[in-house]
């Protein structure tokens, strides 16, 4: 078919069409423009290609880069390269093959961007293909940086599997879906805010794939191409940079998507603190006081509970840092020093005492001027008064306006291994175990990413929260659960840690079914979207073995992974009750080695006793050993 011909059958959207007059001249310009085109080769036996200016490149299996045949053995580059020859007859097609089976890695196309940045001056790269996972997208970004900064566009396909793949997520990148709702090959969607910049035509294609012959294709690799001839249609036009190419882009859009941005998380930088009350949340924070971001000026606490007066190691053991006496909340210097008042759960200490906690260490923050941490959701009629008041006032919460817009249902794999604590109930010390590895890793010179779901996680050093615990502050269910903590993993990934720890709350799967509470919903939506590549799993000495049995088949099964050893809890929660929740006593050493010696026998996996510090570092051990 001539040119003149083709291009009367193309349907350009209006952006190209007023720049484009279709009597059958070429464009001068168009023998200017350089399209390198990224794939699996292209096979010049079709006619179409005979007159075709450009160079081939290939990559040899000694990571070298070459210049001559790249014969297509597969037929993908073959397709893309005749969609953009069609429509720009002129144009340098730059042919650089980079994978030559149907799986393809970062390490060849960072390879040739690299040798395209330092090599070839070219106007366009065409990237049909996405990575979905791999330890080197900085590096994969940092080529793409460099690349659009010199003023090549780089437009860049979507994984056709959903999953979110680059350099198309990457900002400086042209990222091109796919739309059902497209109808004609050049038409277009185009989104705002969002990882995903054009949805083009996904119907089926019949294309040159192999052998003299044609293949009906569909997918984001054929219509990435298209976006590739607009971009050159604009490009010759005289529309330069990518901003500017992006607005003509929208201009010139069927259809135009927008999301709202999501608001930056809230910061409150913390200098002296003040806690209170001295129960479980607390704990980890006297016991962590060395991974505080906040300086202690005190705990405080009431008279009924018994802790006053005492020291913090007497109330939970060893701590890491200062060994703080606990005093009366009725005796806090109110005009000292210390900024900031971090205030645990108090709902169940107020009902006992009938004394509004919340209500009384707001007013006290707003009359003396400190800020205010809080870990439980502040009632409605209190956070008026602080929004009036002016003070920094902060508490975790998940809200759906929170949750990533315009995503399409993309999530990111993490290529960091990720290492999950989860127990079987609560109350097993998984948030002390949690915290003890990191400090084991990081002492060992590993940089380590935390995502927490305590309301102190952050205080101690987690990089992300998501506060699923106790008296919950998470207002999302189901995907926009999961999409907001698989938000949360990407941000981690991106500070580029060595490995990342998250731990879960309670138990894993229900002992029972017949009440709602049973069912551990929050938890299954958690691993999801942290997609553990190991768990340790913490255990209790009264757990029954199938328990423990389904607990251990559930993690390995929900997604492939691995439980690599169990972490005993050597307690017995009493009975009788203590002023707020149950009383502990520590079991028997020989009924906790029997229980230990039963597990390793009947599950074949390590077994370690909690209360035994020595098998924290051997846990940590495990850790590291798995992933070499």
């Amino acid at each position: 078919m001539r040119y003149d011909a083709w291009r009367q059958t193309t349907g350009f959207p209006p952006c190209v069409k007023s720049y484009i007059t279709i009597t059958g001249d070429i464009i001068v310009d168009e023998k200017n423009l350089k399209i390198a085109v990224l794939d699996s080769g292209i096979n010049l036996d079709y006619s179409c290609f005979h007159d075709m200016p450009g160079r081939r490149l290939y990559i040899n299996s000694a990571h070298m880069i070459l210049e001559g045949t790249c014969a297509d053995e597969i037929g993908h580059g073959t397709a893309v390269s005749f969609i953009i020859h069609k429509h720009l007859p002129l144009a340098h097609i730059i042919s650089f093959k980079i994978f030559s089976e149907n799986a393809y890695d970062a390490d060849n196309l960072i390879l040739a961007l690299n040798y395209i940045d330092e090599n070839i001056d070219c106007n366009i790269i065409n990237i049909s293909l996405g990575i979905t996972c791999s330890g080197n997208l900085s590096e994969l970004k940092s080529v793409c940086d460099r690349l659009t900064n010199k003023g090549v566009l780089i437009i860049s396909a979507f994984d056709n599997s959903g999953i979110c793949s680059y350099p198309a997520a990457f900002q400086n990148v042209i990222g091109v879906d796919i739309s059902n709702t497209i109808k004609k090959l050049f038409d277009y969607e185009f989104v705002e805010n969002s990882i995903v910049n054009i949805r083009g035509y996904s119907k089926e294609q019949n294309l040159p794939w192999l052998n003299g012959k044609y293949m009906t294709v569909s997918g984001a690799s054929f219509a990435a191409p298209y976006i590739s001839v607009i971009v050159g249609r604009l490009l010759i036009s005289g529309i330069n940079g990518f901003s500017a190419i992006l607005e003509r882009l929208k201009s010139g859009a069927a259809k135009i998507l927008h999301y709202e941005t999501i608001a930056p998380a809230k910061e409150m930088p913390l200098k002296r603190g003040i806690f209170f009350p001295f129960n479980k949340e607390m704990h980890s924070i006297a016991r962590f006081e060395n991974m505080l971001s906040v300086d202690v000026e005190g705990f405080y606490d009431v008279k009924y509970i018994g802790n006053i007066g005492r020291k913090t190691s007497e109330v939970i053991g060893e701590v890491y840092g200062h060994d703080y006496i606990i005093e009366n909340y009725l005796n806090i210097n109110w005009e000292s020093s210390f900024d900031s008042v971090i205030l645990g759960h108090t709902l169940d200490l107020s009902r006992i005492t009938n004394i509004n906690f919340e209500k009384y260490f707001i007013e006290k923050c707003i009359q003396y001027k400190k800020s205010l941490y809080s870990f439980a959701e502040i009632q409605e009629e209190l956070t008026s008064k602080l929004s009036g008041s002016h003070i920094p006032w902060f508490y975790p919460a998940v809200n759906p306006e929170d949750v990533p817009k315009g995503t399409f249902g993309k999530l990111k794999r993490i290529s960091k291994p990720v290492v999950a604590v989860v127990g079987t109930s609560q109350r097993q010390g998984k948030f002390t175990l949690q915290l003890k590895l990191k400090m084991i890793f990081e002492n060992s010179g590993y940089k380590v990413g935390m995502l927490g779901t305590e309301p102190s996680s952050k205080l101690l050093g987690a990089d992300e929260i998501y506060p699923m615990g106790f008296e919950t502050t998470v207002h999302t269910t189901e995907y926009d659960s999961i999409m907001y903590i698989n938000n949360l993993m990407g941000k981690i990934e991106n500070k580029e840690p060595d490995l990342i720890l998250v731990g879960s709350q309670s138990q894993t799967v229900p002992i029972t079914d017949g009440w709602i509470g049973f069912y551990p919903i929050k938890q299954h939506e958690f691993l999801l979207a942290c997609a553990p590549d190991c768990y340790i799993l913490c255990i209790n000495v009264s757990d029954d073995l199938q328990y423990i049995k389904r607990t251990i088949n559930y993690l390995e099964n929900i997604l492939p992974s691995k439980v690599i050893c169990l972490a005993l809890f050597p307690f017995d929660m009493l009975n009788k009750w203590s002023v707020i929740g149950t009383a502990k006593s520590v079991v028997s050493e020989d009924v906790i080695n029997h229980k230990i010696s039963e597990l390793r026998k009947r599950l074949k996996k390590k077994v370690y006793n909690l209360l035994d510090e020595k098998t924290i570092y051997k846990i940590a051990n495990d850790c590291i050993s798995y992933f070499q």
